[in-house]
């Protein structure tokens, strides 16, 4: 299927869920582009506590912005980011339709996944010195993520555990 034309991939998933670890693992090729906030964020050697509202602005701006170069090079393009809220996804439905209303749209939903798995996955990240977010911050996000809504987005939603659908 991925081969059929051009796809903008959410990922959708509390952080600690294994989205990173996920697309690492499945998503290899120079015809793929991934997008990562917390790549952009490591980028400018930010602590989390010393992120500004501006700097958190400043790094959506550039994601964005990568986003738009990758669509117009026809890449597979996946922006690797939690999206919690339904704003967010449509903002990037909404880019992804200016540069060009062909792409395919795809969600990959990581939500059902149990928060204590995402919770001990965020620990064991702290203590091989990776990213680590607050606990509270990810029980917050999780509840959220519970009141999303996913349905209305087409072509398809998936959960990764049928990623076979997306590579047929």
């Amino acid at each position: 299927m991925l081969n059929d034309g051009k796809y903008l991939i959410l990922t959708h998933g509390v952080p600690g869920v294994g989205k990173s670890t996920f697309i690492a693992n499945h998503f290899k090729g120079d015809d793929i582009q991934v997008i990562c906030p917390d790549d952009i964020r490591e980028e400018f050697n930010h602590e989390r506590e010393n992120w500004k509202e501006y700097f958190e602005y400043r790094v959506w701006c550039i994601a964005e912005e990568r986003l738009k170069k990758s669509l117009q090079e026809n890449r597979i393009t996946i922006l690797d980011a939690t999206f919690i809220a339904r704003k967010s996804i449509l903002k990037e439905y909404k880019i992804m339709n200016q540069v060009d209303p062909t792409i395919k749209f795809v969600i990959i939903d990581f939500s059902q996944e149990p928060l204590e798995k995402c919770l001990e996955n965020n620990r064991k990240r702290k203590e091989s010195g990776g990213r680590f977010v607050p606990e509270d911050v990810i029980e917050d996000m999780y509840k959220r993520i519970k009141r999303t809504k996913l349905l209305e987005f087409e072509p398809m939603t998936i959960s990764h555990k049928n990623l076979e659908v997306l590579m047929k």
